[in-house]
């Protein structure tokens, strides 16, 4: 089995009760069947608590009972007790291994920490250089190949690769690199559709003739004087918007393998930029023209706390992004370039 990770996984540490949020507050605590059969025979006093405050949500799935919005074995001191009393190992999956998200495609798995999580967040958006992946290998077997076809794998896989490349190509502006990002993904998307993908020695050319089609035609009013002032005021850290949009691709693009919907993963990402962008100008005005990675790590974490970690909006928005016009490729290159 092969392991992929971000370079900045390894340096992650939870930072418990000096985090500026909390993990265990603002949706759902989904519990696994397996930690929810083990709560219900725990004993005695602490017990009971647990039983009392466990539940089947709308889909049967089970969790715990919200209290003001919050998990009811999150204490004062922002701790867990489940923890405290029982120690890690009886934690539920989600909450031993957030914020890292795991997925496998064959003899592939790849890790990262979720943007939702302010220390992941920071992490992510630190360091100015562009991110790269390390690669390890052990000699776990695949448990199976069922549900990936090898050929779709390989392609999406090389896509990947090329989509990677153009967002962190920076003898380009970023909205020019998330515009040939698109089309790139629109005509894989049509590739797919007609069964017919494949990447080949000619992208290359391909991508290169774009950059310059765009270059020689860049006649298009960009964004009003407020977003011309931001852009200027933080020019020297767009690479924090380049590390987003990185974080998006690495996360979602391979998901394609299951379902064939690679556009409207992009677009999901293009989408979180410019929402994104639009409310960190808004802090700065806010901020009466101010604005730093600690206003950029709340606003992204909260972003992503809101979008990625419910499975229903990500569903919705993949579903408007399928269907609504607006979201054609000409009109999200507008969007983009505007």
């Amino acid at each position: 089995m092969k392991t992929m990770v971000p370079y900045y996984y390894k340096d992650f540490k939870c930072v418990a009760s000096k985090c500026t949020d909390t993990c265990c507050a603002g949706w759902e605590i989904i519990i696994d069947d397996e930690t929810y059969k083990r709560y219900n025979n725990v004993c005695g006093e602490f017990g009971e608590r647990l039983k009392s405050n466990l539940t089947l949500y709308e889909d049967d799935e089970p969790g715990f009972v919200l209290q003001n919005d919050n998990c009811p074995f999150l204490n004062k001191n922002n701790f867990c007790d489940i923890y405290t009393e029982l120690g890690e190992d009886c934690l539920c999956y989600t909450c031993k291994t957030y914020p890292r998200f795991i997925e496998e495609y064959g003899n592939l798995r790849e890790i990262g920490i979720s943007l939702s999580c302010p220390e992941a967040a920071r992490l992510i958006l630190l360091d100015s250089k562009p991110v790269t992946f390390e690669v390890s290998e052990d000699d776990e077997m695949v448990s199976a190949y069922d549900d990936i076809s090898f050929d779709l794998f390989t392609q999406i896989i090389s896509s990947r690769k090329i989509a990677l490349d153009i967002l962190q190509n920076r003898s380009i502006s970023l909205n020019h690199r998330i515009a040939l990002l698109i089309n790139f993904a629109h005509d894989i998307q049509e590739k797919i559709n007609e069964n017919k993908l494949s990447i080949n020695d000619d992208w290359p050319k391909i991508i290169e003739h774009a950059i310059n089609c765009f270059h020689k035609t860049d006649d298009i009013t960009f964004y009003q004087k407020q977003y011309d002032d931001f852009n200027e005021y933080y020019k020297n850290t767009t690479y924090e918007y380049e590390h987003l949009m990185v974080y998006f691709i690495f996360q979602y693009f391979m998901k394609s393998i299951f379902d064939e919907e690679l556009y409207s993963k992009v677009t999901l990402a293009a989408m979180s930029y410019l929402i994104i962008k639009e409310l960190d100008v808004v802090r700065w005005i806010d901020n009466k023209y101010n604005f730093d990675i600690n206003d950029q790590i709340d606003i992204m974490h909260m972003y992503s706390k809101e979008i990625e970690n419910s499975e229903k909006t990500l569903y919705d928005l993949e579903e408007m992004f399928n269907t609504n016009k607006v979201f054609d490729l000409e009109q999200l290159l507008i969007l983009i370039m505007n």
